[in-house]
């Protein structure tokens, strides 16, 4: 699917669904899809992210779902958070869409300011700064609260979560859009051009994924679309990542897994794997028959275990090497954003 294409199916969702909601605002686009232009082909395993701007009180919970061939995620966005152009700009997950022509509706112009003097003033360290602060801050409370895990199950979400935040401080510190399924991709790729190629391999380390072969990768891979198979047919218990549970997303995970696959990035795949392979074991021991529970718990804790997560002791050990690079990390970054700081 072309990009233009994809704009154009965002805006009649928008206009056909979206704006019928009560307290609707306004509606712009999120994602990669904002960095292409319209002949661009969509990436593969990509999904078309939908901003929706709502009054207190009119949100909605995040969803995914197929419409009219592309695979949209709609998100719900307080009105507070686009009160001005300077909360915005300060904003790391709202600053870079309105580098863009990002709106897809706007009725009241409520958005019109915000995008023009974001456009403007992007770059201004001062609002770098402001940026890097709150995903600076969003690491470090991931840390402090990995300390409360109680079991593998409830502990190991936090380690790639802290991967994937390591890595969108490094991206929004160099000003680029902080991401999900390429976030590790697009710090290492940083990381390489300036010297820090060491550090990307830490990031590695923490995941437990720096020694992975291609034909470990492709193997779970596999087991992670079994598993995911089997929790499309009964999820029923909301939770979040849940909304991934849908026929759909499919193509997002395998070929998105495989594209990363494919250009070398398999070690870095596991990130994204691995978080939707823990996403389905959820599923699973939440909404599966009792009698498969057992099969799919030995299942996630093989995955841990290759890992090198045999028990608590061991996540707990990861969980320190953790911060050992996530102070690394730190400490390159902050560097970056206020080198030319008084």
């Amino acid at each position: 699917m072309k990009a233009g294409q994809a704009v154009r199916i965002a805006k009649t969702w928008v206009k056909q669904e979206a704006q019928r909601r009560q307290g609707f605002r306004a509606a712009h686009l999120s994602g990669s899809l904002n960095e292409l232009s319209e002949e661009d082909e969509l990436p593969e395993g990509s999904d078309v992210d939908i901003y929706c701007v709502m009054d207190k009180d009119c949100g909605f919970p995040q969803t995914k779902f197929s419409y009219r061939g592309a695979l949209i995620e709609a998100v719900s966005y307080p009105l507070s958070a686009y009160r001005s152009p300077e909360a915005v700009l300060s904003n790391p997950y709202l600053a870079h869409h309105f580098r863009t022509d990002c709106i897809l509706a706007d009725p009241e112009g409520l958005l019109d300011e915000i995008h023009r003097v974001v456009r403007e003033i992007y770059t201004d360290r001062q609002w770098l700064q402001a940026r890097y602060d709150q995903s600076k801050a969003a690491l470090q409370g991931a840390l402090e609260g990995a300390d409360r895990a109680e079991t593998l199950d409830t502990g190991f979400p936090t380690l790639f979560k802290a991967v994937r935040l390591m890595s969108n401080l490094i991206l929004v510190a160099h000003l680029q859009a902080p991401t999900v399924r390429r976030s590790i991709c697009r710090a290492k790729k940083i990381l390489h051009e300036t010297g820090h190629a060491v550090l990307a391999e830490d990031l590695l380390l923490v995941l437990g994924t720096a020694d992975f072969s291609r034909e470990q990768v492709l193997s779970r891979l596999s087991e992670c679309e079994s598993a995911f198979n089997r929790a499309v047919e009964v999820y029923r218990t909301p939770f979040t990542p849940g909304f991934n549970m849908i026929p759909s997303f499919r193509r997002s995970l395998v070929g998105g897994s495989e594209e990363m696959i494919q250009t070398g990035d398999h070690r870095e795949a596991m990130l994204w794997i691995a978080a939707m392979y823990w996403t389905a074991h959820r599923t699973l021991q939440n909404d599966g028959p009792d009698e498969e529970k057992p099969r799919w718990q030995d299942s996630i804790d093989r995955l841990y275990a290759e890992l090198g997560l045999h028990n608590l002791e061991d996540y707990f050990q990861r969980l320190e090497v953790a911060k050992t690079v996530a102070g690394k990390v730190m400490q390159l970054t902050d560097k970056v954003v206020y080198k030319d700081a008084s």
